[in-house]
């Protein structure tokens, strides 16, 4: 399908109405643990999830399969400063040692809290990039020349091995967002970056093909729809936008003006709410408060392609949201759920 032929929304998924969000907080000593909370953007209300990971450095990322949560990545043992627990640790809750792969079904209550699954043959790897496709979660590594990338079936409890693209031989990515679902097409669309080449990996027959050459990737991305949107914090446009079938870049249009506060806060995050609602996300803690807080801004905006000229991607912003979510944290990770 070429641009001429969209005149439509650019997205057809249910939007999503709530976010968990992965927060650090450190006990002194290098010792590091996470809580949890969920934000629900139909109601503003934020609520404690009543588990936490310790000795968790956030050099991680997070996914979802069905209501299974995934927390995956961390340093390796050596690497961790503490690996104890204080005595007088803030950490009240029911929590688990987080080693590289926790999950938390939501859906669950009966208490059980996190729960470890197998680490990766290879060790624990910092930051990856992960997505859930198929019923398996697939880890990309971005800490360097890897030659492989891993797939983790919850069914088996087992992990599998992912080649490269013959004659790449390695991933080389060191972006958390290298790794992008296209569930139109049935494939995971994968950035290397020493190449400068997105390739595209079909899970249905074990096969790789190149898509885009001599491309430059960002780690701030969402991909919807054929389309890759970047986050530009320092451009005008504050976005841009790629179709990949007709390598075209389209032109950002807002319908209306946007707010002067987007342009003071530095968002940490980028990412697809389902629907044609796109969202930008950021945090501070205020240390001046008492008690000391933790402050959440969700700036949100409406997408779709221009029925007149769909060359055209028309970008309406929509009112800013702010959540409190208690102690003072440094928010790691943003979860659409």
């Amino acid at each position: 399908m070429g641009i001429e032929q969209v005149e439509k929304s650019c997205a057809t998924s249910v939007a999503k109405d709530k976010m968990f969000v992965h927060a650090l907080r450190n006990d002194g000593g290098g010792f590091q643990f996470s809580e949890f909370c969920t934000l629900d953007t139909r109601n503003g209300k934020v609520s404690d999830c009543p588990y936490a990971l310790l000795a968790d450095t956030g050099f991680n990322s997070m996914v979802s399969l069905g209501s299974v949560v995934y927390l995956v990545g961390g340093l390796r043992p050596e690497h961790i400063r503490c690996k104890t627990q204080p005595p007088h640790s803030r950490c009240t809750k029911k929590a688990l040692y987080h080693k590289f792969m926790s999950y938390l079904d939501l859906a669950n209550d009966s208490g059980d809290g996190w729960k470890e699954a197998p680490c990766l043959p290879t060790g624990p790897t910092p930051n990856p990039a992960v997505l859930a496709f198929g019923g398996k979660i697939y880890v990309f590594h971005t800490n360097g020349d890897s030659k492989t990338a891993h797939v983790f079936d919850p069914v088996s409890n087992q992990w599998e091995t992912l080649l490269p693209p013959p004659g790449v031989k390695f991933f080389d990515s060191h972006y958390a967002s290298s790794a992008v679902l296209d569930t139109e097409n049935n494939r995971i669309l994968v950035y290397f970056e020493r190449v400068h080449s997105v390739f595209a990996y079909y899970p249905a027959n074990n096969q790789w093909e190149r898509v885009l050459k001599h491309f430059s990737w960002s780690h701030k991305i969402v991909f919807v729809d054929g389309v890759i949107y970047f986050y530009l914090p320092e451009a005008p446009e504050l976005v841009a936008a790629y179709h990949i079938a007709t390598e075209q870049r389209l032109n950002v249009v807002f319908t209306s003006k946007l707010s002067d506060d987007i342009w003071i806060n530095a968002y940490d995050t980028m990412f697809h709410l389902g629907g044609d609602v796109m969202c930008l996300a950021a945090y501070s803690c205020h240390y001046s408060s008492s008690p000391p807080r933790t402050y959440v801004y969700l700036t949100k905006f409406r997408f779709k392609r221009s029925p007149r000229n769909p060359a055209d991607l028309l970008v309406t912003p929509l009112p800013e949201e702010t959540y409190t979510i208690g102690a003072c944290s440094m928010v790691n990770r943003f979860l659409p759920i």
